[in-house]
């Protein structure tokens, strides 16, 4: 019994020893500055900071990999933009040698004085900033235009006096654009009657003189570019019939035409001074053997001379436009036209002596159309009708066909090629 109550005393003592006693020798922790500090919380701390440690560490991590997807994506865009601008390069240099054969097949050299479109920038665009761009220059218009130009204008006339013919007149004019400056153009008009009323024999069809024409189409342009100053030299050389039979060799008219634009652009006013000298072979028409009280010089001695027609040595005048839009290819023109001639003397050499029978003189007469009206079926096709006044300045009377004056009814069609 003893031995029992001597086990049991033992086993507690024992458990009581293993559960409070401290080891046999004592541990102390110090911290960084040599400082006494409990164990414990020296241990928190160091858990504490390895578990921070490793967020850091597992933050920088996850960081670091954004940052090289965002990387590689980045390279992505930009070799996909550069592949884009290479494609652009190949494009643009391919136009530019279409563009040369096509120069080099129509043998066509652009003025020095022609202006090149405006270049139009083709951006790329980029997630954030553009990487180039590339300039794309736009072929102009006008490269593609012909310097060649046709033109084909009827003209079918009826003058209100009795036993007058239908007459008609054709122009037909070549012109070469030399620059947007200068042209050069040749021009004939051939004539012919539709009706012969007075069965004249020359009433058929006949060429006209051959017209060589220097055009000038912009000598002056004001600031506004509302005024605009042109002009011509149009040549005409005797080789029809008629100026054949006047002794015309040739003659040339210098013309200026100054164009004033009014009311925006949709109507005008045009003034053409003009200057024609011309080089005859005669003085006067050839005399027709028909003596009439009217042309007819008598001598003292009783001897009798024809007078014959004086013709024109110099033209000069002005000629007056006023055109407007009505509506669409609907407009409206008038024309007055002032024109001076200067004829040669009619003399008569008796061989004794010479007698002026008709002094050298200004005859001037007047030319008014109006009204005129005009439409445009389209760029080619113009459409128009008019009447025409005219006769001597001294003696005009408008819309009428006595006193030397004279009505017509002009019609006009006009193709442009």
């Amino acid at each position: 019994m003893k031995r029992f109550w001597f086990i049991i005393a033992t086993a507690g003592l024992i458990a009581g020893m293993t559960a409070e006693a401290a080891p046999f020798y004592k541990v102390q922790c110090y911290d960084a500055n040599d400082k006494l500090v409990n164990c414990n919380d020296i241990a928190n701390v160091k858990k504490h900071a390895k578990v921070k440690t490793r967020s850091k560490i597992a933050k920088a991590k996850r960081s670091d990999s954004l940052a090289q997807k965002k990387a590689r994506e980045k390279a992505i865009a930009l070799r996909e933009l550069a592949q884009q601008n290479e494609e652009l390069k190949s494009e643009m240099q391919a136009l530019r040698k279409a563009n040369l054969l096509a120069a080099a097949k129509t043998e066509e050299k652009p003025a020095d004085t022609a202006q090149l479109a405006a270049t139009t920038t083709v951006q790329v665009p980029a997630p954030a900033t553009p990487i180039s761009t590339t300039q794309v220059a736009k072929d102009p218009e006008a490269d593609n235009k012909s310097p060649w130009s046709f033109e084909a204008m009827n003209w079918v006339s009826k003058s209100m006096a009795a036993n007058t013919p239908l007459a008609n007149e054709l122009d037909l004019s070549a012109a070469y654009a030399i620059s947007p400056e200068y042209a050069f153009a040749l021009e004939d008009d051939p004539v012919w009657n539709w009706t012969n009323p007075k069965n004249d024999p020359k009433q058929g069809f006949a060429f006209g003189d051959i017209q060589p024409i220097f055009i000038f189409n912009n000598i002056y342009t004001s600031p506004s570019k509302q005024t605009i100053l042109k002009g011509d030299i149009n040549g005409w050389v005797g080789v029809s019939e008629a100026s054949r039979d006047q002794g015309m060799i040739m003659n040339a008219r210098f013309r200026l035409k100054l164009i004033t634009k009014i009311n925006d652009g949709k109507g005008w006013f045009r003034f053409d001074p003009f200057v024609t000298p011309v080089i005859r072979r005669y003085t006067t028409s050839a005399p027709t053997g028909a003596l009439t009280d009217s042309n007819t010089f008598s001598m003292n001695d009783g001897s009798s001379y024809e007078k014959l027609q004086p013709y024109s040595r110099l033209e000069t005048g002005i000629k007056v436009w006023f055109h407007h839009t009505i509506s669409g290819g609907l407009s409206f023109e008038s024309t007055i036209k002032i024109r001076g001639k200067y004829t040669y003397a009619d003399e008569l050499d008796t061989g004794s002596e010479i007698i002026t029978l008709t002094d050298a003189h200004w005859m001037t007469d007047i030319q008014l159309e109006l009204p005129r009206i005009m439409y445009t079926v389209n760029d080619n096709l113009t459409i128009d009708g008019a009447l025409l006044s005219l006769g001597s300045l001294s003696s005009f009377r408008p819309y009428s066909i006595d006193n030397g004056n004279d009505l017509q009814f002009l019609f006009r069609i006009t193709y442009d090629i």
